[in-house]
């Protein structure tokens, strides 16, 4: 079963049953996680057309919420992560983050009912890298919005009922990079309220939100793509904020100044050329050795002497 053979799980699944013989976690997680490599083929188109045992979406969703069930309601075995992975693996790769965050946010409520003692089954609650997980999800339907409530679902469950759910610099890089493949005309500006969130949260004592390069590349990325008629200058403004900070960590890389040029080139100024120059000019102030990708770029931009090979 570890190839994804479906048919093989359900008639093993199938058999057990018939002979009575109770699963253990290892079981379910395997059956589970079959599903998931089988609706990932669904989804790549590598499934074969055409067989006598083909599965539909609608079953194989019936299936794992049937599988699901079964081991909640079985009394020798608790759910662990790796469950609660598989199960949210198998509703990304339907591309529907949605039922993943409900199916996050049910097991909560039954941690909160086994803790309030309204349950008497132990219930493991899942942990920030699944919701994290579901987060990425909102980046592939570039839907920034869902990924926003997502975050503000996890503070509120740490604030509120004390989860270890608290939104780090990793699910804020998260919903940053959501804005910035959203591609929508307030990406920019909506990217740089949340860099400054995580500033404020880092500055009140929260370090776990300090913002990283990736924070600063990603939100140099959503003004890139946000087409704003303000995103050069106010990508002129970040880049020269990282190098002002002073922070090694925080310098301008290679994808720093690759976004800052390609905020140039989607810009529609008629200056793109002494931009570019610039961009050039504060490589060399401090050191930085293009790459033959930033060359290639600068090159496209009417700008030579850069030094490359």
């Amino acid at each position: 079963m570890s190839r994804g053979d479906i048919q093989r799980a359900k008639c093993f699944w199938e058999k057990m049953h018939q002979e009575g013989v109770h699963p253990d976690i290892v079981t379910y997680n395997t059956i589970l996680n079959t599903y998931v490599r089988h609706s990932q083929k669904r989804r790549k188109g590598k499934l074969k057309k055409g067989g006598r045992f083909g599965v539909t979406k609608s079953q194989e969703a019936d299936a794992v919420e049937e599988i699901f069930h079964r081991l909640q309601e079985d009394g020798n075995v608790v759910a662990n992560k790796i469950t609660y992975l598989a199960v949210v693996n198998f509703w990304l790769s339907r591309e529907d983050p949605k039922k993943a965050e409900l199916f996050l946010l049910g097991i909560i409520q039954r941690n909160r009912n086994f803790k309030m003692e309204k349950s008497k089954k132990k219930v493991i609650p899942p942990d920030r890298d699944l919701f994290h997980k579901v987060m990425m999800g909102w980046v592939s339907r570039k839907n920034p919005r869902k990924a926003e409530e997502l975050l503000l679902e996890m503070a509120a469950l740490a604030d509120n009922h004390g989860y270890n759910l608290r939104p780090t610099y990793e699910t804020y890089n998260s919903l940053l990079h959501c804005w910035a493949k959203s591609g929508k005309p307030e990406s920019g500006e909506r990217a740089e309220a949340i860099l400054r969130e995580m500033e404020a949260l880092s500055n009140s004592g929260d370090v776990d939100a300090t913002p990283d390069i990736y924070s600063y590349n990603h939100t140099l990325d959503a003004l890139a793509n946000s087409r704003d008629p303000t995103a050069v200058t106010r990508a002129d403004s970040l880049i020269l904020e990282m190098i002002l900070k002073r922070k090694p960590n925080l310098m301008p890389d290679a994808i720093s100044y690759g976004t800052w040029l390609k905020v140039i080139t989607l810009s529609e100024g008629t200056d793109k050329q002494r931009r570019a120059k610039d961009v050039l000019k504060m490589m060399k102030i401090h050191n930085f050795k293009p790459t033959e990708y930033l060359i290639k770029k600068l090159q496209d931009l009417g700008v030579s002497g850069t030094g490359g090979s």
